[in-house]
């Protein structure tokens, strides 16, 4: 027991320092290891001891499990992942009992109760995290008078997907950027200001691709991120845009305004930075205008 402690004690030791990989699977095999090792000590030492149920002495082993259980509770895990890791670490507890012969006895349906209750208890907890988690990252990244990625959110998911290679050397960066935004402000006031701006999100976000992103980076800038193959094809959808916004006039509570947009292109290089296509398009945007 001693020499099993110690290396479970160094093994555990030896994952504090491990960094996970960036990424849900390197997250997940560290939980896993996380959990999986405590749960085999657990399995060892009723191998070694024999069951543990019955002995005041003992009664660390016995609920060991339950510690993990609650352990699992901290994590915001989907439902299918926190099924997955409460089905290991139950399975193998009551395989355990079983193949001692004392999964009948009522020390250990009391334990099997208490795991069930507890897993039911951590199921929801990983629930409620993960469900807040993703509020929060909702509203540092998104923003919310539109919906749309904001500035912050919208430059990060672009440097990830360059420093993943997600973003092909045929991308392009459309700006959009309303004309006359600021007469409408100040003849109608900054309420129905916010009706153009939610207005012409509802336009992006109907005409975007499946991989496309849009997102608002200024008051009235708002900028989409495309597959487009080759320039002539970025500019028929640029235009193709700028159509779209100037043959819908926003409805508004003074009546129907009907706005226009200016569109700078930007095109992706190879090794180039996000600030770097960004002022590209920019620079088209005020030629543009």
């Amino acid at each position: 027991m001693i020499i099993l402690r110690l290396g479970a004690g160094a093994l555990l030791l030896a994952l504090a320092w491990v960094v996970p990989r960036p990424n849900l699977a390197g997250t997940r095999a560290h939980i896993l290891a996380l959990v999986g090792i405590p749960l085999l000590f657990h399995v060892a030492s009723q191998g070694l001891l024999g069951p543990t149920y019955a002995n005041p002495a003992l009664i660390g082993y016995t609920t060991l499990p339950l510690f993990l259980v609650v352990m699992l509770a901290l994590f915001p895990l989907t439902l299918l992942e926190g099924l997955g890791f409460t089905t290991l670490l139950l399975g193998a507890v009551v395989i355990q009992h079983a193949a001692q012969g004392v999964v009948t006895e009522l020390g250990v349906l009391g334990l099997f109760w208490d795991l069930a209750l507890l897993a039911g208890f951590s199921l929801l907890a990983q629930g409620i995290h993960l469900h807040m988690l993703m509020l929060v990252h909702r509203q540092a990244t998104h923003d919310p008078l539109t919906g749309l990625l904001n500035r912050g959110g919208l430059f990060r998911r672009l440097e990830q997907g360059i420093s993943q290679a997600e973003w092909p050397e045929t991308a392009t960066v459309l700006i959009i950027d309303l004309d006359r935004f600021k007469t409408i402000n100040d003849r109608h006031g900054h309420p129905v200001g916010d009706e153009v701006l939610r207005h012409l999100s509802g336009i992006l976000e109907e005409n975007l691709g499946p991989n496309d992103l849009a997102g608002r980076i200024g008051g009235e800038e708002f900028v989409i991120v495309s597959h487009a193959t080759g320039e002539t094809s970025a500019r028929e959808r640029a235009e193709a845009l700028r159509r779209a916004i100037a043959d819908h006039p926003a409805s508004t509570s003074v009546g129907p305004l009907a706005i226009t947009a200016s569109i700078g292109i930007g095109r992706w290089r190879a090794g180039q930075r996000v600030e770097e296509v960004i002022a590209e398009a920019d620079e088209a945007l005020y030629a543009a205008k």
